[in-house]
């Protein structure tokens, strides 16, 4: 007996419509009989003589599901068909049906009533007949996609390096000279000329910075920072 398990196939040569035609192939092989494929809409005619034969009908497609998987994503889908007889007695038609029961209890194919409405079978363009419901389940996968390159997390820590320029005062007012001026908490370091000049670098980026003055003998010393500082 051939298999019914969901047909898989990652480079999608085994899709929805291949799922009709193993249906097909199977009713055709349990039965015994000629199977006519349709869909709703384009039912075949009724015929009331002639040999019985099986009508698998597809509904329709429900319960999509797309799952992206690590390296291709996956399709699942529920295929819906109808089966039922034309052709022959009532009593072969009914022989039929229940064959096909005991076939799908075997091959553990999901299978129901037929909706009995005839509102439903209206809409299919014919008449309320013994028919058996049978969902079917496929799946596919897209093609593979090219792996990704291993990714590693960098953490940089940057600081934005200024200079700082200006004059080293006494309290009188005239400059400096000889005085050591340091940025607090960093490496920037300069000594004054004798015009009291200095220039350091500071790496603290818009933060305020603290200088800090040492001279040998003078005391009371004031920074006086150029404007562009």
């Amino acid at each position: 007996m051939p298999s019914l398990e969901a047909a898989r196939d990652r480079d999608g040569r085994s899709t929805f419509r291949d799922a009709g035609a193993e249906l097909e192939r199977w009713l055709g092989s349990v039965l015994g009989c000629p199977v006519l494929s349709t869909s709703a809409g384009q039912l075949p005619p009724s015929r009331d003589g002639g040999a019985v034969r099986a009508v698998l009908c597809w509904l329709g497609v429900k319960s999509v599901v797309v799952r992206p998987l690590e390296r291709w994503t996956r399709v699942t889908a529920q295929l819906d068909y109808l089966v039922y007889f034309e052709g022959g007695s009532p009593l072969e038609q009914q022989g039929q049906l229940e064959a096909l029961l005991v076939a799908a209890a075997l091959a553990d194919v999901r299978c129901a009533p037929a909706p009995t409405e005839p509102a439903w079978w209206s809409a299919l363009g014919t008449t309320l007949r013994p028919a058996l419901s049978i969902a079917r389940e496929v799946a596919t996968d897209t093609a593979p996609r090219e792996a990704a390159p291993p990714t590693r997390q960098v953490i940089a820590t940057a600081k934005v390096a200024r200079m700082l320029s200006g004059r080293v005062l006494l309290p009188s007012g005239e400059a400096c000279a000889g005085a050591t001026v340091r940025v607090a908490g960093g490496p920037g370091s300069a000594v004054t000329g004798n015009d009291g000049r200095f220039r350091v670098i500071a790496s603290h980026g818009d933060a305020a910075v603290n200088l800090k003055l040492t001279h040998p003998a003078a005391t009371g010393l004031r920074v006086q920072l150029d404007e562009s500082e």
